[in-house]
């Protein structure tokens, strides 16, 4: 609290805006008694609601020739022609003032610098149709020809395939008729008989179904992906022939869990429910108490012999393709 001298009655009094939106108005001027100073810099004004302390304006100070220095503990007031500040970097703010048009400091924060985005772009000319073609087929992670040929196809519903129309006959014989009067004119049509040419072979093959199912982890990726998973869980149907991928984030029994019963359901809605499973040489009690709920028997793989377990294989053929269809 500053202590001031030569208190008078104010007249005109002056408006402060304060935070809350309200104003409070001064009753009295004042003196500041600092003997370096001029009078006009240390002319003060008295707010009676301003019981809390004492406000300083160190801008008036400074158009006085002053310089102030603040640092954690305390502040200083210096002329400026008695201080030399020398800095051994550039600063980290810097702003600028222009009294009276402009009483407060104004300071620019540097601009933000924005957050690099990785993209991977490529340009790759295809001039021929069937380059062009090989290169969205492998886009597209190689879909079967079956499904490639729905796809490009479901924009309509293809005609004649549930055709009414009956056949036309092989031949048209003409009446005894027509052929002894010659007046009477019958036109011949022409018809083209069915190929005699065996072009399909038709069979029949059974197949028993063994519900072997085999199941293992690749390893960590080289960097998390964009959703926080680390690894890919697969799992190789036999009967199916498929390979069924799932990304977990880690290898605790809970992700593994979680992962593998979202392949045994989708096998199982298919008619593909597993029966023997083969696992790696460690399988979790949660894991074992899930199959024997499941009626799943299960096999683990001894160590040091990977190659009993299919899903080595797979985990390869997997990494081939996933990898083909992202480059």
């Amino acid at each position: 609290i500053l202590k001031t001298t030569a208190v008078s009655q104010t007249n005109p009094s002056i408006d402060v805006l304060l935070p809350n939106n309200q104003t409070m108005q001064s009753s009295h001027t004042a003196s500041l008694p600092i003997p370096s100073l001029p009078a006009s810099a240390t002319k003060a004004h008295v707010f009676s609601s301003l019981a809390s302390g004492s406000l300083l304006s160190v801008g008036k100070l400074c158009d006085h020739r002053c310089t102030a220095i603040f640092t954690k503990n305390k502040v200083t007031i210096h002329k400026s022609n008695n201080i030399d500040i020398t800095a051994t970097a550039p600063p980290i703010l810097q702003g600028t003032r222009d009294a009276p048009l402009q009483p407060l400091y104004k300071i620019n924060l540097p601009p933000l610098r924005p957050t690099p985005r990785a993209a991977a772009n490529a340009i790759i000319h295809n001039p021929s149709i069937r380059n062009r073609v090989a290169f969205y087929h492998a886009a597209m992670f190689s879909p079967t020809n079956s499904l490639a040929t729905i796809k490009g196809h479901q924009h309509a519903i293809r005609s004649n395939i549930q055709s009414t129309k009956s056949g036309k006959p092989r031949t048209l014989p003409l009446s005894y008729a027509a052929a002894a009067n010659p007046v009477i004119q019958v036109k011949k049509e022409e018809y083209s008989e069915s190929p005699s040419v065996r072009t399909n072979n038709v069979f029949v093959c059974t197949q028993e179904i063994t519900g072997k199912a085999f199941s293992d982890q690749t390893g960590k990726f080289v960097c998390p992906s964009s959703s926080g998973n680390n690894y890919v869980f697969i799992l190789y149907d036999y009967d199916s022939n498929t390979i069924h991928a799932r990304a977990i984030p880690s290898r605790t029994k809970l992700q593994l869990l979680t992962a593998y019963d979202s392949i045994v359901k989708e096998l199982t809605a298919r008619g593909f429910k597993p029966r023997l499973q083969r696992l790696d040489n460690e399988i979790s009690e949660d894991m074992e108490h899930y199959m024997l709920q499941e009626d799943i028997a299960f096999q683990l793989t001894p160590a040091g012999l990977h190659r009993r377990n299919l899903a080595e294989r797979a985990i390869q053929t997997f990494k081939n393709h996933f990898i083909a269809g992202l480059c």
